[in-house]
């Protein structure tokens, strides 16, 4: 229809959704991208993100370094430390975040929530590499 009314381009297509990013979201990247250098696209858990901030605090070389958590995560990272109602409380956070910005894209990547889980089951969440 638009192109009839006179409007040249494509419209509504998938090779426009990619480009749907804003121009501010840097810290959303940098987190998509250490996530991509951790767990490549294999599926992983908020609990294995927190495991991988503590080999962080262990060996600064590995792990998840907390500086590439969005603001809002690395305030709650902050305030606790690694005993067990802390770590609870991330995990927790973390999924609901991540949940907020499934299929967002930055950088070239994407938050995917692979596989849904139930009261038991943790999330399993995935980042993809787009390619245009």
């Amino acid at each position: 229809m638009l192109k009839w009314a006179g409007f040249p381009g494509t419209f509504g297509g998938e090779d426009n959704q990619i480009a749907v990013i804003a121009e501010d979201d840097e810290e959303w990247g940098e987190f998509l991208a250490a996530l991509h250098d951790l767990f490549g696209e294999k599926e992983f858990t908020s609990a294995s993100v927190w495991d991988q901030l503590q080999v962080h605090v262990n060996n600064k070389a590995a792990g998840l370094d907390p500086v590439k958590l969005p603001e809002q995560l690395s305030e709650k990272y902050a305030k606790g430390n690694a005993t067990t109602s802390s770590s609870s409380s991330f995990k927790k956070s973390l999924g609901k975040w991540m949940g907020y910005r499934v299929g967002r894209y930055a950088w070239g990547l994407k938050l995917v929530l692979a596989k849904k889980g139930g009261k038991k089951n943790p999330l399993i969440w995935m980042i993809e590499s787009i390619t245009p």
